[in-house]
């Protein structure tokens, strides 16, 4: 008699395995260019570079937690007609989105970093209304 492990035991591992090189690739990346940063610009770049660094790091471990809620519910509720999710986990979703949202309004308001206009021109009278520049941005097409 063999003894042979679940395959799913071994994808589990696996992604645990993968999920912590990402998460220690993403902090030990940023701090590395931030300390450059540091070195070659200023040290309020710096920090901006590690504190987005660390917002990174926290938006995979949210988003793999998340997903793995989801994965966990579907498994436990295989074979019935509709899958129940916990509130929580759209909470985290939304909440992962909203940080991502903050992070960017702070950058462009706070920091005076220019955006891009509607027209694609880096103006910085664009600065007063940030909100409009990054929609722009996204929104323009060439």
């Amino acid at each position: 008699m063999t003894n042979e492990t679940h395959p799913a035991v071994d994808d589990d591992a696996q992604h645990r395995r993968f999920s912590r090189r990402v998460e220690i690739l993403t902090l030990s990346t940023g701090f590395v260019v931030a300390l450059v940063v540091l070195v070659f610009k200023s040290k309020a770049w710096g920090a901006g570079v590690a504190f987005g660094a660390v917002l990174a790091w926290l938006n995979y471990r949210w988003l793999d937690a998340g997903l793995d809620a989801l994965v966990a519910v579907a498994k436990s509720q295989q074979g019935r007609a509709q899958v129940r999710v916990p509130s929580g986990t759209y909470w985290r979703f939304a909440f992962r989105y909203a940080l991502i949202a903050a992070a960017a309004y702070g950058i462009v308001t706070f920091l005076h970093v220019p955006t891009l206009g509607p027209d694609g021109s880096g103006r910085r009278g664009n600065n007063r209304r940030p909100i409009r520049s990054l929609f722009g941005a996204c929104l323009t097409h060439d």
